[in-house]
């Protein structure tokens, strides 16, 4: 069998999928493909491309099955003991980037594959980082990334803030992409094979953030700053969460489609 007529009897992939299968098993470029549809496959990787199209055909993540992703530009292991990281969390990588200051203490919470902490320790050397999961397996993912990349994140299993030491006078900077889809949410069927206890979060998916904020404001630094992910219709809930647990300068940030991603808030200020 060719490449060619591989790609024409798995038609019913998308494209990049099969192209991604096929430069992985094959150890070739995507411009090969393009220009060599006669050559031939032999019997053992036919039968590995057919394996892998099934999986994909029952809806199992091309990650899981790569065993890694890209995040940042960073080149990240997953299983399914971690989410996949996804390009709209790149958002809170950014506005952690430009609020940290100098040397600032960050606290990740549930880390999971360790994508933020390894995109802000890579981008921003000076910070000086925590982070955290209640998946020891998870953690154990994220410290090979780290070591992978040679980077200096500390990891720390805690249910949120419930098991970490708090500096002194606070952290800088708390960010967190937690749970937040609600329990039976129609989507949660496509995501069958990630994680659910990093999904969902109660019935209305506020649980966890919940949960967040009330902590935080208890162990950010006088004008620290915590910054949340969410779901695109969250953020008024999370708005007022912040508010009611005194924070200030609370705004939601959007992501590259124009929705509603993250809300950042501010501890109060200690006045004399």
């Amino acid at each position: 069998m060719t490449i060619g007529e591989w790609q024409a009897s798995n038609a019913d992939l998308p494209r990049i999928e099969r192209e991604l299968l096929l430069t992985d098993v094959l150890s070739v470029t995507k411009a090969y493909l393009l220009t060599h549809p006669d050559h031939e496959v032999n019997d053992s990787h036919v039968e590995k491309l057919n394996r892998v199209a099934h999986q994909l055909r029952e809806g199992q993540p091309w990650a899981y099955l790569a065993g890694n992703q890209e995040f940042r530009g960073i080149d990240l292991k997953v299983t399914p003991d971690v989410l996949i990281p996804r390009p709209e969390t790149e958002l809170l990588v950014e506005l952690a980037i430009e609020y940290a200051p100098t040397s600032a203490r960050v606290l990740e919470l549930g880390t999971g594959s360790g994508a933020i902490a390894i995109a802000l320790s890579s981008e921003r050397p000076d910070l000086v980082i925590t982070a955290t999961d209640i998946s020891p397996a998870a953690l154990e993912i994220a410290r090979e990334n780290t070591r992978v990349h040679g980077l200096d994140i500390e990891y720390i299993e805690s249910d949120w803030l419930t098991s970490i030491p708090t500096p002194t006078d606070g952290w800088d900077v708390i960010i967190s992409n937690p749970p937040y889809v609600a329990e039976g949410d129609s989507h949660l069927a496509a995501l069958q094979f990630e994680p659910q206890h990093a999904l969902v979060s109660g019935p209305a998916g506020l649980s966890d953030l919940q949960a967040i904020v009330t902590e935080a404001v208890c162990h950010l630094r006088a004008c620290g700053r915590l910054f949340l992910e969410h779901g695109w219709d969250q953020a008024g809930s999370v708005q007022a969460m912040m508010k009611q647990n005194g924070m200030t300068e609370i705004k939601t940030h959007q992501d590259l489609a124009g929705l509603d991603r993250v809300t950042s808030g501010a501890a109060q200020r200690v006045t004399e």
